[in-house]
């Protein structure tokens, strides 16, 4: 929803999320900041249209998304342990994409990367065991 963002614009961006197919982004509605060239700039979307397009974008990301997670099932990743998970009991770590992974592990693996097997994805993260 940035000012004079047109409907083609909005569907580059959307076709450029298919063919690239990250595997997370960070996305939010544009809002106006004082001091910032964009304010003075013509064509402001409504807040609705911003929302919609917004809720557009999310929906396919949690697609895509959520089959990289499944395709991720079966793979060994270097994960650097970051500390205790909020999955009770195992330790949270990221890989070299930033992907969130939950293991069963002992706390001396904090700060040290290892190699590990996913084993099933979740929602936001995946979970896997330690290889050995």
């Amino acid at each position: 929803g940035f000012p004079g963002e047109t409907l083609d614009d909005f569907e580059q961006t959307m076709s450029l999320l298919k063919e690239v197919r990250y595997a997370n982004i960070f996305s939010f509605r544009y809002s106006t900041r004082p001091g910032t060239a964009a304010l003075a700039m013509p064509d402001h979307l409504s807040e609705p249209e911003k929302e919609a397009r917004l809720a557009s974008v999310l929906a396919l990301q949690r697609e895509i998304t959520a089959q990289y997670y499944r395709d991720q099932v079966g793979h060994v990743v270097e994960v650097l342990f970051e500390g205790q998970s909020r999955k009770g009991g195992k330790l949270a770590g990221r890989t070299r994409g930033n992907t969130v992974v939950n293991v069963e592990g002992a706390s001396s693996l904090i700060g040290t990367v290892a190699k590990v097997r996913i084993t099933r994805d979740a929602r936001n993260s995946l979970h896997g065991e330690l290889c050995a």
